[in-house]
């Protein structure tokens, strides 16, 4: 081997030696953490500790179903929340550029791994007014006594017509 071969034999040797110590001390908390009787403790605890919470969240549930919104369909749903955005918008002033009902594929949520008990629908909305008008609007369309939320919101500013802003607005209901 040539002087020069050696000092890359050495500094790749080096190299490879601090990646290999790095890798070990990065992954030395998971490999001691994985023991079997740490682990199970651990789970134990955890398990333990959702148990000691059931009747909370049993509670929750029971409010849950007692006050989410209940309509025949989604169709119906679409038009609630249709007419409650209309009336909100008329009482603020405020002028409802567009509107767009978004529908849902029930596919496409169990897909993603959501197995919803509840129901969704939801609608895209274009406003345009007073700042201080759309604000007051806003925060009445999301209101958590009708489960309603706004998933997206988007300002702009016109000279024409002050503001505009289009909302992404969720609203969860059960099917009765």
């Amino acid at each position: 081997m040539t002087a020069r071969e050696k000092k890359l034999a050495i500094t790749f040797g080096g190299l490879l030696a601090v990646f290999a110590v790095g890798g070990v001390v990065w992954k030395l908390p998971d490999l001691v953490g994985s023991g079997k009787s740490g682990s199970v403790g651990r789970q134990l605890e955890e398990v333990k500790a959702i148990l000691k919470s059931k009747d909370l969240w049993e509670e929750r549930a029971l409010w849950m179903d007692g006050n989410i919104p209940a309509y025949s369909s989604e169709s119906v749903a679409s038009a609630k929340l249709l007419e409650r955005v209309a009336k909100l918008t008329k009482l603020h002033g405020v002028k409802i550029e567009s509107q767009e009902i978004i529908k849902i594929d029930p596919i496409q949520d169990s897909e993603l791994g959501h197995d919803f008990h509840y129901n969704r629908t939801e609608m895209s909305v274009g406003l345009s007014g007073d700042i201080q008008r759309l604000v007051k609007c806003i925060h009445e369309i999301q209101t958590p006594e009708f489960f309603t939320g706004i998933d997206r919101l988007t300002l702009e500013n016109s000279e024409d017509e002050g503001l505009k802003c289009t909302l992404l607005i969720t609203q969860w209901y059960q099917t009765m």
